[in-house]
C-alpha cells in the first residue's frame, strides 16, 4: 500500500490523506482553487508532511510542527501508560498491606493501629483477633492481652511504614521513568 495526500495549491493545506495501492480519482469540491495529488514518499511519514512549492513543482516534505506534535503525542501515551503502571503497583501493594483498596479504609485501619498501640487496654477486653497473618501472629488469633495488643499494632504500623518508603520509592522511580520518556531516552 502507498500513502497519498491531496492539499490545496493556494493554501499549501492538506485537505485529505489516504492509503491505496494507486493513486484515486476524486471528484468532488476541494476549494476554489486546483489541488496537487501527490503521492508521499516512503522515507516520510504520511501524518507530519507539508506540500511545498519550488517554482512550478509541488513536492512533500516533513513538516518539524507536525513532527514534534506526534513525538509529543505518542510520548504523553508512553507517560499515561507508565502512570496506569504506577498506580496498579501501589493499588495492589496497598491491598497486600493493609488489606483493602480503598484508601479511606486504609487509613482508617492505621489510625486504628495507631489507637491500639497507645491505648491497648481499651481493645484487649474487647475479643478482638487478628486480622492478618504478621510476625508471630496468624490470622484469627485472639489479641487478649495489652502486650498482644501493642504487638500486633507495632507490627501492623511496622508493614505500613515499610509500604509507605516502597510506596515513595516507586513515585520516584516513576519520576525518573517519566523524566527520561519525555527527554526521549
Amino acid at each position: 500500500m502507498k500513502n497519498f495526500v491531496i492539499a490545496n495549491k493556494d493554501t499549501l493545506v492538506i485537505v485529505h490523506r489516504y492509503e491505496a495501492e494507486a493513486k484515486q480519482l476524486f471528484g468532488g469540491d476541494w476549494g476554489s482553487s486546483e489541488v496537487a495529488h501527490l503521492e508521499v514518499p516512503e522515507e516520510l511519514d504520511p501524518e507530519t508532511v507539508k506540500l511545498v512549492v519550488n517554482g512550478e513543482e509541488y513536492t512533500l516534505e516533513a513538516d518539524p510542527v507536525l513532527v514534534a506534535a506526534k513525538q509529543l503525542k505518542i510520548k504523553e501515551a508512553l507517560v499515561t501508560e507508565a502512570f496506569n503502571r504506577l498506580n496498579a503497583e501501589v493499588y495492589a501493594q496497598n491491598a497486600l498491606v493493609s488489606g483493602t483498596t480503598n484508601p479511606d479504609s486504609a487509613i482508617a485501619w492505621q489510625e486504628t493501629y495507631k489507637n491500639m498501640k497507645s491505648s491497648p487496654s481499651r481493645f484487649s477486653s474487647k475479643g478482638y483477633k487478628a486480622e492478618k497473618a504478621v510476625g508471630a501472629f496468624n490470622v484469627g488469633d485472639a489479641l487478649d492481652t495489652d502486650q498482644k495488643i501493642t504487638d500486633y499494632a507495632s507490627l501492623r504500623l511496622s508493614e505500613n511504614l515499610d509500604y509507605s518508603i516502597w510506596r515513595m520509592d516507586r513515585i520516584e522511580a516513576w519520576k525518573a521513568e517519566r523524566a527520561a520518556i519525555l527527554a526521549g531516552e
